[in-house]
């Protein structure tokens, strides 16, 4: 016989394999078959006559396939619908009635205010309205998931069920998650030439990087002799919504979603 929670297990299970499914269809794509940067000069200091200020912004030469978008899609659907299945599951445990309450779903809030105050024109608060028909006991454990609880706003923000939350949201009522460049590593060392080299990252940089985006700029001093060629090392993955979410990090949330239904 079926464990009540069997479904709620499968639907981590296939967000797990829609990750997987995103990681191995990544490793076919080649960053530079969508991207490439372009080298400008910037002005230099006054009185810095030894100095290069090579800067490199990002060129967008086509848009990764919207399939990636697709599959990042089906994750958060299946994600978010886990822990819905749980919270629906404990209506029908909970609830004296013969069916469990309609309108059932996991609260996510980053807030204590958002939880917990008056909804539209005094109704019912956010915990209220999703946790109808479900006993004390197990609303405090859903309560004690809250990305606000022991956190500040901005780790808030960053927590698991936050992140999913605006994630699946995004997907599932505005637009599909468009893939974009996010950096992992930039090295520069000394090709031709005797200098001094430094790799400069724009002061507010972005997780996911667009068309003419600022990369990093290659600060040159020292400069010894006429040549001067650098190597660089660029490493790019793509990344999903503003926080550029990767494949990794799909798989990751998986597993905190599996411990939180355990």
């Amino acid at each position: 016989m079926a464990h009540p929670l069997d479904g709620v297990d499968e639907k981590v299970n296939r967000a797990a394999e829609h990750a997987q499914a995103l990681r191995d269809r990544l490793k076919t794509i080649d960053p530079a078959e969508f991207y490439d940067t372009v080298e400008r000069s910037k002005p230099r200091p006054k009185g810095q006559m030894q100095m290069l200020l090579l800067e490199h912004r990002l060129r967008v030469l086509k848009e990764p396939p919207l399939k990636l978008g697709i599959l990042a899609g089906d994750w958060a659907h299946n994600l978010r619908g886990a822990l819905d299945h749980l919270v629906y599951q404990l209506a029908i445990l909970d609830s004296p009635r013969p069916r469990a309450p309609e309108g059932t779903f996991f609260p996510i809030a980053r807030s204590e205010r958002e939880y917990l105050d008056p909804g539209r024109c005094d109704g019912p608060s956010l915990r209220e309205r999703a946790l109808a028909g479900i006993e004390e006991p197990h609303r405090a454990l859903i309560d004690s998931e809250q990305p606000y609880v022991g956190r500040s706003r901005a780790a808030a923000e960053r927590h698991t069920l936050a992140v999913l939350s605006s994630f699946a949201n995004t997907d599932k009522h505005r637009l599909i998650h468009p893939a974009a460049l996010r950096p992992l590593h930039i090295t520069a060392t000394p090709h031709v030439g005797q200098f001094r080299i430094e790799v400069l990252l724009p002061t507010r940089q972005p997780t996911v990087l667009s068309d003419d985006a600022e990369v990093y700029t290659l600060r040159i001093t020292e400069i010894a002799s006429q040549q001067v060629q650098v190597k660089t090392d660029l490493a790019f993955t793509i990344g999903f919504g503003n926080r550029g979410l990767t494949e990794a990090d799909f798989l990751n949330m998986c597993e905190d979603i599996r411990a939180l239904v355990n």
